[in-house]
């Protein structure tokens, strides 16, 4: 009886951790679509500033997103170690991974408006 009550509780335990952190790298994030038009509008100089600036951006949201995401694990590697409440400190890190996914598909629509307005040329 308290071997099954023994593994019984492990087995929530690991099933708790396994399903605690939905944290992404931040090479994992994929870009989201956004529409090119309205960077169509812009010139190229423009668009060279705002390609940088989403740049500069994404990195530090980058850092932020591996931040969180070594922060989870680490969490949960207590947690798996000591079986217990470290499961609570697993937050994820969907809001930075939003906004990077974000920032990646800017980066995209403003480098199809810099190739469609011959800005390369």
């Amino acid at each position: 009886m308290l071997k099954a009550l023994r593994l019984a509780l492990l087995v929530s335990v690991v099933a708790l951790v396994a399903g605690c952190s939905t944290a992404q790298r931040a090479r994992d994030v994929n870009g989201l679509q956004v529409p090119v038009e309205p960077y169509l509008l812009m010139a190229c100089k423009e668009l060279e500033g705002e390609r940088v600036a989403i740049n500069k951006e994404a990195e530090l949201v980058a850092v932020e997103v591996d931040a969180k995401y070594r922060s989870d694990k680490n969490a949960e590697l207590v947690a798996w170690l000591l079986f217990s409440g470290a499961a609570l400190f697993i937050e994820g890190n969907e809001e930075s991974a939003g906004r990077l996914a974000k920032l990646k598909g800017q980066a995209v629509a403003v480098e199809h408006a810099q190739s469609t307005n011959s800005c390369f040329d």
